[in-house]
């Protein structure tokens, strides 16, 4: 950005976490013997799921999907060459992945990583095991001082923080999806979509999707159903999938880790956990996909039958509680939820014809491979579609008024659609609000008292003006609040 300019520097970043992603899993998913097809696809799943198009636009989660393939990818290369500089290669990366700046990824990635090297561990002679583990967990420490660069300073401005007085996650179950949302995984606007204004789900859209693409449903069910005849590192990888999708759920084994308010963990949504059931579920797509080329039809439809059992349950299912409903915006959900089902269904009908007419053939994955592409293209050109640079913070007649008249002033604005919480800072407009996780708690108290005449009961990491603010305070107290920015 500092290079290119705010908007060409954003577009190039969105771009090279994709582009990182999409590499780093591909090189990884090889390292474990997978061919270069199965990669591919794999690594286009991982890059192009629901969760990391949700999360492009804010160049964080992005990145953190780069480091952590190329960690596993330096842990695979370490056991096969005995190399120690692959270990040493762990200090930098880790370091990568900590300021990517996501957070919550970072700590899932972490767990991921030590449960994986264990893993490979096993099978090793004790000396070796004894002598490699020390190894690690020298780098580990290494990794750990490396990063107090930034993390010592973080801890102490957390410290200083609204971050662990709010409450607002508790109010959503910590971010929990509720059971029902289970019918994403086939159809990702089940419960609609914020672009086209007719969400009806749980929580916030980003928060909650949960989508690898179908290939990746059909992946997962063969994986279960052929729990047995799976490699080690594809059980590894089925367990991890697993675990997170338990604990992306509601239910009383996720409760009660949330409930135990870990920091960093607690304070934020549980739906993050979903990058390692997106990592996890992309490694057993290129398992499945190696798999199926060596099978006919009639195995692949023994094989997967509860893809098209389940499909055919929730089409049903929502076509019948669409009659039973009694209320009309019952049946208007309902309705955008039979109608967004039918890009899934028309995929799942695609792999099983696609199989049918070519199984055992060498176009069996490239076609697989293009389906998967317009499944996922078609979740992405939705969600985040590309538009002239023009529409991106235009400028107004106001907005030019108040950049040539502000000098020393600040602005503020209540909340609203126009001008949300921080878009005034690519205008260079100086403001006393915004949103910002890591406010400071005395300045936002200070905030909520004496601009907002709400008192301290609900701090929050948004200090926007309320519609009952005291006009006659604003004045008064202005220059307290900006002694609290300064400090």
């Amino acid at each position: 950005m500092a290079i290119f300019g705010d908007i060409p520097g954003w577009k190039l970043m969105i771009i090279s976490q994709s582009v990182g992603a999409v590499l780093a899993m591909y090189l990884f998913l090889k390292s474990l013997r997978l061919s270069s097809q199965a990669s591919g696809l794999g690594a286009l799943v991982y890059t192009f799921s629901s969760f990391a198009i949700t999360w492009s636009q804010f160049v964080t989660l992005g990145f953190a999907m780069i480091w952590l393939p190329l960690i596993l990818l330096c842990i695979n290369k370490y056991f096969e060459k005995k190399n120690n500089l692959y270990l040493l290669l762990f200090v930098p990366l880790i370091f990568l992945l900590m300021s990517s700046g996501h957070f919550q990824a970072f700590i899932f990635s972490i767990l991921l990583i030590n449960a994986y090297f264990v893993f490979k561990l096993f099978g090793t002679k004790k000396k070796e095991f004894i002598v490699t583990l020390l190894k690690f967990l020298a780098i580990e420490v290494l990794s750990a001082g490396v990063m107090c660069i930034q993390l010592l300073p973080t801890y102490q401005q957390m410290n200083a923080s609204i971050r662990f007085n709010e409450t607002y996650i508790i109010e959503y179950n910590y971010g929990l999806l509720p059971i029902k949302h289970i019918a994403t995984l086939l159809s990702p606007n089940f419960f609609g979509s914020p672009v086209t204004g007719n969400y009806w789900g749980f929580f916030n859209y980003h928060e909650t999707t949960i989508y690898i693409g179908v290939i990746g449903l059909f992946a997962l069910a063969w994986a279960i159903i052929n729990f047995k005849q799976l490699s080690g590192i594809s059980r590894f990888f089925l367990f991890s999938c697993l675990v997170a999708l338990v604990l992306i759920f509601a239910n009383p084994i996720s409760e009660w880790i949330y409930k135990m308010q870990i920091p960093l963990i607690s304070t934020s949504a549980a739906g993050r956990m979903v990058f390692i059931y997106i990592f996890s579920g992309a490694v057993l797509v290129s398992t499945w996909a190696d798999f199926i080329l060596k099978i006919n039809f009639y195995v692949f439809l023994k094989k997967h039958w509860p893809i098209i059992v389940l499909a055919g349950i929730q089409l049903i299912a929502t076509y019948i509680f669409k009659i039973w409903f009694s209320t009309d915006l019952g049946v208007q959900h309902l309705k955008i939820s039979i109608r967004n089902m039918i890009p899934s269904l028309g995929l799942v009908l695609g792999i099983i014809a696609i199989f049918y007419i070519f199984s055992k053939k060498k176009v069996l994955l490239p076609l697989l491979c293009l389906l998967t592409i317009a499944d996922l293209f078609y979740f992405g050109w939705k969600y985040t579609s590309v538009v002239p640079t023009s529409y991106v913070y235009p400028q107004t007649e106001v907005l030019t008024y108040l950049k040539n008249n502000i000098e020393f002033g600040r602005i503020e604005s209540e909340k609203n659609f126009i001008l949300p919480a921080n878009t005034w800072v690519y205008y260079r407009l100086p403001g006393i609000s915004g949103y910002d996780p890591l406010a400071l708690k005395d300045y936002v108290s200070f905030y909520q008292t004496n601009i907002n005449n709400q008192g301290t009961s609900s701090l929050s990491r948004y200090s926007t003006l309320a519609s009952n603010y005291n006009a006659d305070l604003y004045d008064n107290n202005i220059l307290q609040l900006l002694e609290y920015q300064f400090q």
